[in-house]
């Protein structure tokens, strides 16, 4: 039988065992982990850092870009601006295709608005209408207007022609300069007046103190009364000058209604027509001529070129708006499940995704607000941030500002030490 080689150790030797002292590795080692361990916890309270709480943003500017909406489906014939531009309301900054020529419809709306200030058939004998013109479906009421002006002033011409119209005026131009310059003479005659009658009384005086003769005050009182009578021959002529102006303007006045009369009918027909060709020209600048709905700077939402196809309501570039001071926001959703560490005033970073972190810093931000109620489409909450060092980076860089620019929101949430994180795993273990 197999024997084992194992022997147990004798009493004396275990004895000598428990009596030996431990080195001093055991015993400074054991220590040393102790004190590792202390150290390790006091600064595991003492470091702390805050959570990040990420969400995308866009970048806007505050007032908002006024969009101008493209009202029909077309195709870009020309973009009249560029990114950037300065535009005053109601200039032309896109123009879609049709079968109207834009310099014809400029024309246009130019002669739409002399016409205007027209009141009476008379005054169109001093305008002469372009044509032809180009003006697609606008071109029949352009041509029923032209087609009546040719008739009232034909008409015009039998009764009244331009030429007594020009005689007329010549004559009232020629009695007025006439008046203007009798209104002079009378004034220094008045004048005259005044020194003879100023030397008389002087004369008289002398006479009365026998320092001058009899015949000198007749000679003055002579000199008087021949002003005296010059004047009211002066106060004669411009009376009748008055009297030819009005019976000139009585008689163009009485004249011109005669005429206008007889053209009456197609005066007002002429009006009509007029209002209608107005309206045909607005409703094709509002289907497809875009203008500036204020004044500020051009921002283009998309690219923009001949041809490029546009749909009914969409916005294809908008105006910034000519502020003093431009602030800009950031907004974004905050999820719901992160929501309860955020507030308002949070510190937080903005990295322009067109703009890399790396090359150019990030944008210090700050939690301006955030909605009290949720969204009903992803339940998260509508969060607002303020730019207080507006586009310029941690790297001093100042980034060029693209109208709903896109960037990644990072949230800075309560500072917590680092043991306190550690325990929070230990209690989330032991609870699972």
């Amino acid at each position: 039988m197999h024997r084992s080689s194992f022997q147990a150790p004798t009493p004396d030797e275990t004895l000598e065992v428990f009596r030996k002292p431990a080195g001093w590795m055991l015993h400074w080692g054991t220590t040393t982990v102790v004190v590792l361990l202390l150290l390790f916890l006091a600064l595991a309270a003492l470091v702390q850092y805050p959570d990040k709480v990420e969400l995308p943003v866009t970048i806007s500017s505050v007032p908002p870009p006024i969009p101008i909406v493209n009202r029909m489906d077309g195709t870009i014939a020309a973009v009249f601006v560029e990114e950037g531009s300065p535009v005053e309301e109601g200039d032309a900054v896109l123009l879609l295709d049709s079968r109207v020529d834009f310099a014809d419809a400029t024309y246009l709306d130019s002669i739409l608005e002399v016409l205007q200030k027209v009141d009476a058939p008379l005054l169109l004998t001093n305008y002469e209408l372009r044509e032809p013109l180009h003006l697609g479906d606008i071109g029949l009421a352009y041509t029923q207007l032209l087609n009546t002006t040719a008739e009232i002033k034909a008409k015009l011409k039998q009764r009244f022609t331009s030429e007594q119209l020009a005689q007329l005026d010549a004559q009232i131009k020629e009695q007025e300069l006439l008046q203007a310059n009798l209104n002079d003479q009378t004034e220094t005659l008045r004048l005259e007046l005044a020194i003879a009658e100023r030397n008389l009384k002087q004369f008289e005086e002398l006479l009365r103190r026998e320092s001058a003769s009899q015949i000198e005050v007749d000679q003055s009182a002579t000199r008087f009364l021949g002003v005296q009578r010059r004047l009211e021959e002066q106060k004669n002529r411009l009376s009748q000058a008055r009297s030819r102006i009005a019976q000139l303007s009585g008689t163009k006045s009485q004249l011109k209604s005669e005429s206008e009369g007889a053209s009456l009918e197609l005066w007002l027909q002429w009006k009509a027509q007029y209002r209608n060709l107005q309206q045909a020209l607005m409703n094709w600048q509002d289907s497809y001529l875009l203008k500036a709905t204020a004044p500020g700077t051009i921002t283009f939402f998309e690219e923009l070129n001949q041809g490029t196809p546009l749909t009914g309501q969409q916005v294809p570039l908008g105006i910034i708006p000519a502020t003093e001071e431009v602030i800009y926001r950031a907004q974004g959703i905050l999820p719901d499940l992160e929501s309860g560490s955020v507030g308002v005033a949070s510190e937080a970073y903005l990295e322009v995704l067109a703009f890399p972190s790396q090359r150019y810093g990030k944008l210090e931000a700050e939690v301006l607000s955030i909605a009290a109620a949720t969204r009903q489409n992803d339940g998260g909450y509508r969060v607002l941030f303020n730019l207080p060092k507006g586009l310029n980076t941690t790297y001093d860089h100042t980034i060029t500002l693209r109208q709903q620019m896109r960037a990644e929101a990072t949230i800075l949430t309560e500072k917590r030490s680092l043991l306190g994180r550690l325990f929070e795993q230990l209690r989330k273990q032991t609870i699972e």
